[in-house]
C-alpha cells in the first residue's frame, strides 16, 4: 500500500498511528487536531452556512434554529464528533452574527437522526418561535418537518426550513422538493484524491490540506418570507 484515504469517522489515534508509521494518508472530511504529516480534504463549511443564512435573511428571517449534526463529544450512542458538524455550526454561528440575527442552535450526536425532539417541539411551540431551522443535512430536516405537520404547522408558510446535501430533493411530506444546500461531493473526492497524490510526490503538507469551496442554494417549496 502506498497511501491511505480515510473517512471521517477515523479516530484521531489512528491518524496519530500512520503519522509516526510514516504511511502517506489524506483524510477525509476532517480538518482539525490533524498529525503532522497527514492530509486533509473537507467541504467549506463557511460556503455552506452563508448560502443558508444569506438566503433566509433575504426572505426576512431574524430569528434563526440551527440542529447540529454530531457536535457533542460526551454524548452516548450516538455517531462520532464530526469535524464538519462542528465547522458547519460555527459557520452558522459567524454568519448570523454578521448579520445581526437572532441565532440559537440545538445540539445533536448524530447525522442520520434528531436526538432531542422535545426541545425541538418546545421551541415551536414558544410564542417566539424560530420562523426558520437550518438543519445540518437533509435527513434531520425531514424528521424536522415530520414534526411540524404533528404541530399543524407548514413549512414554509409557520416556519421555513433548509437542509443540506441535495439527497431528498422529493419527499410526500413536500410539494415539490427540500430547499437545501448543494454540496460538491465529486469535487471533494477529486480534491482529496489530488491531496494523496501531492502527499507521494513529497509536497509541502500545506498543499496536501484543501477547503473545497463550491456549495449552492437549491431553491424548492420549504422556504419563504418570514411569517408575521
Amino acid at each position: 500500500i502506498d497511501g491511505l484515504i480515510l473517512s471521517e469517522q477515523s479516530t484521531n489515534e489512528r491518524l496519530r498511528l500512520l503519522d509516526r508509521a510514516g504511511m502517506p494518508t489524506v483524510a477525509l472530511g476532517r480538518s482539525r487536531n490533524l498529525p503532522p504529516s497527514i492530509g486533509a480534504c473537507s467541504g467549506d463549511e463557511s460556503a455552506v452556512a452563508e448560502a443558508a443564512v444569506g438566503h433566509l435573511a433575504d426572505l426576512g428571517h431574524r430569528r434563526l434554529l440551527m440542529i447540529d449534526g454530531p457536535t457533542d463529544p460526551h454524548a452516548s450512542g450516538g455517531d462520532p464528533l464530526s469535524d464538519i458538524a462542528v465547522a458547519r455550526g460555527e459557520a452558522f454561528d459567524s454568519a448570523a452574527h454578521r448579520r445581526g440575527l437572532q441565532a440559537e442552535r440545538l445540539t445533536n450526536c448524530a447525522w442520520d437522526r434528531l436526538e432531542d425532539a422535545d426541545r425541538l417541539i418546545r421551541r415551536l411551540r414558544a410564542e417566539d418561535r424560530p420562523t426558520a431551522v437550518f438543519a445540518a443535512n437533509d435527513r434531520i430536516a425531514l424528521q424536522v418537518l415530520a414534526i411540524l405537520s404533528g404541530l399543524g404547522l407548514e413549512a414554509p408558510r409557520d416556519v421555513s426550513l433548509v437542509g443540506v446535501d441535495n439527497d431528498f430533493p422529493a419527499s410526500p411530506l413536500l410539494n415539490s422538493g427540500l430547499t437545501t444546500i448543494d454540496v460538491p461531493c465529486e469535487e471533494i473526492g477529486r480534491q482529496t484524491i489530488a491531496c494523496l497524490v501531492r502527499l507521494l510526490a513529497g509536497e509541502r503538507i500545506e498543499s496536501c490540506r484543501v477547503l473545497v469551496g463550491g456549495a449552492s442554494l437549491v431553491e424548492r417549496s420549504t422556504t419563504g418570507p418570514a411569517a408575521g
